[in-house]
C-alpha cells in the first residue's frame, strides 16, 4: 500500500509497516474482530473438507495397508485426525466455539500432526514403511488452508517438526534419511510460515483500503468529520448506549457567525480554512469513543457526547466559545470584527422506559442555536432537561446563555 495511505482523515492507520506490519491499537483491535471472522469461515469449512480427505484416504488404507496394522490406522485416522477436524467444524456454529475457535482448532492440528507421525512410526515397526510425504502434506495444512492464525499455525507446525524426527529415530530410521527429512520439514515450516505472514499482510492491506473506503463514505471530504450520513447511522447506537448506561447526551448544534459574508469577503478559499480550523476544534473535543463530530450541513456543525450524569455541557461549551476566538481570525463584515460561532445544545438523559427521540432532540438543539442567533450570536444558549421524560415544552427546560465575548 502507498505510503498516502499512512492516514486517513481523522485517522491514522499503520503503527508499523513492512512484512510485519501493525496497525494503530484502535484499528488493531477491530482487525483482530474482522480477521476472526473470516478464520472462523475458512477453519469451518477446511476442516470439514480436510475430514473427508481423510476419510477417503481411510477407504485406500483397506487396500494399500498391510491387514495387521490396518485396525491400528483407521482408529488412528478416525480418533485423532478426522473426528478433530469435525468437531472444529461443529464447534464453528456456537458461541462458545466461535469464540475459541482458534486454541480448538489449534488442538486439532497437534492431534493431526501426531496422528500422522504415529501412523508412519506403527508402519516402520511392522517392516512396511510408508512414505513420510504426509506429514508435510499436514504442516502446509496448518499454515496456509486450516484458518489458524500465524502463532497457532506455528505451534502445530513445530510440534510436527520435533515428533516426526523424534519417533523416526527411536523407530530406526538411518542416520542420512532422517537428516534429510527433517531438513525437508523444517524447510516446510519455513515456507509455511512465510506464506501465512503474507497472507495475513494481504488481509491487512485490504482491510485498510476497506477502512479507506468506508472514512471516504462517512466523512467529510473538507473538514475530515462524519457527513450526514454517517451521523444518521451513528446517532441510534449512541443513544440506546446512553440508555443502557445512564449517562447524558449533550448535543451541541455550532454555526460560523456571518459565513455568507466572510465567503463574500475573503473569498471560498478563506471560507474553506475557517471549515476546516472549526471542523480540527470541534474533532478534539470530540475524541471519546462515545462521541461524534459531524459537518451538518454548510456552515453547520454538530457535536453530540456521551457524558456522565456529573459532567456538565458548560465548560465544553465556554471552551469552544474562548477557542473560536483565540484563533484571531479577522471577520470585518462582523460586528465584533472577528469570526465568531452561535451555538443552541441541550442536554438530556434518554429515558430507559420511552422510545428513543435522537430526531426531537436534534431539532430541539437547531431551535436553540437560532435563539442565539436571534440574541446577537457569539454565544450558547443550553436547555437542560430537569427530568429524563422531559421534551421541549414551556418551562421543561432551564436555559443558560453563554457569551463569547
Amino acid at each position: 500500500m502507498s505510503s498516502s495511505d499512512e492516514s486517513l482523515p481523522g485517522k491514522v492507520i499503520w503503527a508499523r509497516r513492512g512484512f510485519w506490519a501493525r496497525f494503530t491499537p484502535e484499528i488493531e483491535r477491530a482487525f483482530r474482530r474482522h480477521y476472526e471472522d473470516d478464520l472462523v469461515q475458512r477453519a469451518r469449512w477446511s476442516a470439514v473438507i480436510a475430514a473427508a480427505v481423510m476419510a477417503v484416504y481411510s477407504l485406500l488404507d483397506v487396500f494399500m495397508v498391510e491387514p495387521d496394522i490396518l485396525p491400528q490406522f483407521l482408529w488412528v485416522r478416525w480418533l485423532f485426525m478426522i473426528l478433530p477436524l469435525l468437531c472444529v467444524s461443529s464447534l464453528s456454529y456456537t458461541t462458545w466455539g466461535a469464540r475459541h475457535l482458534q486454541k480448538i482448532a489449534a488442538v486439532a492440528s497437534v492431534s493431526s500432526a501426531l496422528a500422522v507421525v504415529a501412523m508412519i512410526v506403527i508402519a516402520r515397526r511392522n517392516g512396511t514403511p510408508i512414505e513420510y510425504e504426509g506429514i508435510i502434506l499436514t504442516t502446509f495444512y496448518f499454515y496456509c488452508c486450516g484458518g489458524l492464525r500465524i502463532r497457532w499455525s506455528l505451534l502445530a507446525g513445530s510440534v510436527a517438526a520435533v515428533s516426526y524426527p523424534v519417533a523416526e529415530y527411536f523407530a530406526g530410521l538411518s542416520a542420512h534419511d532422517l537428516a534429510v527429512r527433517s531438513l525437508f520439514l523444517v524447510s516446510t515450516n519455513v515456507v509455511g510460515l512465510i506464506s501465512a505472514a503474507l497472507m495475513e499482510l494481504a488481509a491487512r492491506r485490504g482491510f485498510a483500503q476497506l477502512i479507506a473506503l468506508e472514512t471516504m463514505s462517512n466523512s467529510d471530504p473538507l473538514t475530515g468529520l462524519l457527513n450526514r450520513r454517517a451521523l444518521d447511522r451513528r446517532l441510534p447506537a449512541l443513544w440506546e448506549n446512553a440508555r443502557r448506561n445512564g449517562e447524558n447526551v449533550q448535543i451541541a448544534m455550532i454555526d460560523v457567525d456571518y459565513f455568507k459574508q466572510y465567503n463574500d469577503h475573503y473569498g471560498h478559499a478563506g471560507g474553506d480554512d475557517v471549515l476546516r480550523e472549526l471542523g480540527a476544534l470541534l474533532s478534539d473535543k470530540s475524541h471519546n469513543p462515545q462521541d461524534l463530530a459531524a459537518r451538518f450541513g454548510g456552515e453547520e456543525f454538530l457535536c453530540i457526547w456521551s457524558t456522565p450524569p456529573d459532567q456538565s455541557a458548560e465548560a465544553r461549551l465556554e471552551e469552544i466559545l474562548r477557542e473560536v476566538r483565540e484563533l484571531a481570525r479577522l471577520h470585518e463584515k462582523s460586528p465584533l470584527g472577528r469570526l465568531s460561532v452561535s451555538i443552541g445544545a441541550i442536554e438530556l438523559r434518554p429515558d430507559p422506559l420511552l422510545a428513543p427521540d435522537a430526531a426531537g432532540a436534534l431539532r430541539e438543539a437547531d431551535a436553540l442555536l437560532y435563539r442565539a442567533k436571534s440574541q446577537g450570536r457569539n454565544q450558547a444558549v443550553l436547555s437542560r432537561a430537569r427530568a429524563p421524560q422531559a421534551r421541549a415544552e414551556k418551562g421543561v427546560f432551564q436555559t443558560l446563555s453563554l457569551g463569547g465575548n
